[in-house]
């Protein structure tokens, strides 16, 4: 099932699933008005697997132009049971998103309180993508908790940046100037668990075009956000000063 949200208010009262079943797809792709998933508790699954099946559910949230998003949780592959494959994609600065706990791949949700609260081995799997217009990306605000599965557990997390469509994307490179720092996930407290599998602190991922960007998980101006920190053109001899800098955020995580 597809559905497609241009403007108006949708006003969700019980649980919301994308993907819903063994071998089940749905896709929500919301450009504009409002959509609210706030009322008693509730999450927004973005794949889950309820009924169970070796094929899985797949869920798909695409996110873009100037719509509000507002979630007491985000759950990519909250699977209740296990092959749930969630994808949120995020499309442009404009978007506002809101959620009061952010859990990515195998989370679930105490069955009592419908407070997601912790992670369990349920082979799912969770992405998010941030695509970038040309003023930059739109981030998650997360009042709560914030979990990520870094893979110690079955089911995986994943994370894709793409900056090359930004107004200054033919400067950013591998300088050791700090040129941009972009928020991908504001968090209000710090990251809960774990990390985006197989990208710890300093790890420098793609932004697209063939260049990159330094993560972090400690970024933002209170030092609790999920970051990319990009750099200027490099100028001659710079390489070693970049490596130092790697470093830094590296050493900056192991404090925290």
């Amino acid at each position: 099932g597809i559905v497609n949200q241009t403007g108006g208010t949708v006003t969700a009262n019980n649980w919301v699933s994308l993907g819903n079943s063994g071998g089940a797809s749905g896709t929500y792709n919301i450009s504009g008005g409002t959509f609210n998933a706030t009322n008693g508790g509730f999450l927004v699954q973005i794949g889950d697997n309820f009924d169970g099946g070796a094929a899985g559910a797949t869920g798909t949230f695409n996110i873009s132009g100037s719509a509000a998003v507002n979630a007491v949780g985000l759950g990519l592959s909250v699977a209740t049971n296990d092959n749930a494959v969630g994808t949120l994609n995020i499309s442009g600065a404009a978007a506002t998103i809101n959620a009061s706990n952010l859990l990515v791949g195998g989370a679930i949700v105490d069955s009592g309180s419908g407070t997601p609260d912790t992670f369990e081995a349920r082979n799912a799997d969770g992405t998010i993508s941030w695509i970038a217009d040309s003023v930059g990306v739109s981030a998650i605000n997360v009042a709560g908790l914030t979990g990520i599965n870094d893979g110690s557990i079955t089911g995986t997390s994943g994370l894709a940046v793409d900056l090359t469509q930004h107004a200054n994307f033919a400067s950013f490179g591998s300088g050791s100037t700090v040129l941009q720092e972009f928020v991908l996930i504001d968090n209000a407290s710090a990251v809960s668990d774990g990390i985006f599998a197989g990208l710890a602190e300093g790890t420098f991922i793609s932004i697209g075009g063939g260049k990159t960007g330094i993560l972090s998980y400690v970024g933002g101006a209170d030092g609790l956000d999920v970051t990319v920190t990009v750099f200027a053109v490099p100028e001659p001899g710079s390489a070693i000063v970049l490596t130092l800098v790697a470093a830094g955020f590296a050493t900056r995580r192991r404090r925290k």
